[in-house]
């Protein structure tokens, strides 16, 4: 979960991207999906259904397998099939799944101490009860700002340096 404060803008999410802590090539994601949702929850439970706060998960990618390649400090990640309208008023669940089986190729990526329970883990592909935990992977999303007038005060200044 990435809380609100931490976002602060209302705008379409077009990418989500992890830093490496290691070197990996073509670990692959089967049956991947991806869902973002709003929510109003501010720490997560172990029911995944509780942690959506009466909101719908929103399908933003997903690939058969999903192929991911990393180099360690390095961004990696890809562009979503469908953007996602962040209201900049809920919380954000970032919800990746998959169906592996077992790990074939570990994709290390760095990480930070949230300390609070931001995230949640269940080994059971469509799970709806999970363990919760504080650690989180350093990730960062891109999103589309081209609602910003050329006009603004930011361009305005820019003129008359």
């Amino acid at each position: 979960m990435v809380p609100q404060s931490g976002l602060n803008f209302e705008a379409p999410i077009t990418k989500l991207e992890w830093q490496a802590a290691g070197t990996f090539a073509n670990a692959p994601f089967r049956q991947f999906e991806l869902r973002f949702c709003h929510t109003s929850v501010a720490e997560l439970t172990t029911n995944l259904n509780t942690n959506y706060g009466g909101n719908t998960p929103v399908l933003v990618h997903s690939a058969n397998p999903l192929l991911l390649t990393g180099r360690p400090d390095e961004w990696f990640g890809f562009d979503l099939t469908t953007p996602f309208n962040y209201n900049n008023s809920d919380n954000l669940l970032i919800e990746p799944r998959w169906n592996n089986g077992t790990v074939e190729t570990a994709c290390d990526t760095w990480g930070w101490n949230a300390g609070k329970n931001w995230g949640w883990i269940t080994k059971q592909y469509g799970g709806e009860s999970g363990q919760l935990f504080t650690v989180i992977c350093r990730f960062r999303l891109t999103y589309d700002d081209s609602g910003v007038e050329p006009t603004s005060l930011g361009r305005v200044r820019t003129l008359y340096r």
